[in-house]
């Protein structure tokens, strides 16, 4: 079964830009959204006290946020997307 990968965005972000070049350099098929264009998912965001973008979901659970490539990847391994 296909995860459903998403990353959450916004204009003119450069944390977004280099999480997006990661995503793309490993081959993952994801979908960005515009945070801003989703106030419902920018507030339940902030409720649970996430700040920062990008915000890296899997199936709808928060995997990663900010510039945590790392924990991106451990994500992606963890479930099974990439090696």
């Amino acid at each position: 079964m296909m995860k459903e990968i998403v990353l959450y965005t916004k204009d003119n972000c450069q944390a977004c830009r280099l999480m997006k070049a990661q995503l793309d350099k490993l081959n993952v098929n994801y979908k960005t959204e515009n945070i801003m264009e989703n106030a419902e998912q920018l507030e339940y965001f902030r409720s649970i006290g996430i700040l920062q973008l990008p915000i890296l979901t899997i199936d709808k659970t928060v995997e990663a946020f900010g510039m945590r490539v790392d924990k991106a990847k451990q994500a992606l391994k963890n479930h099974g997307i990439i090696e």
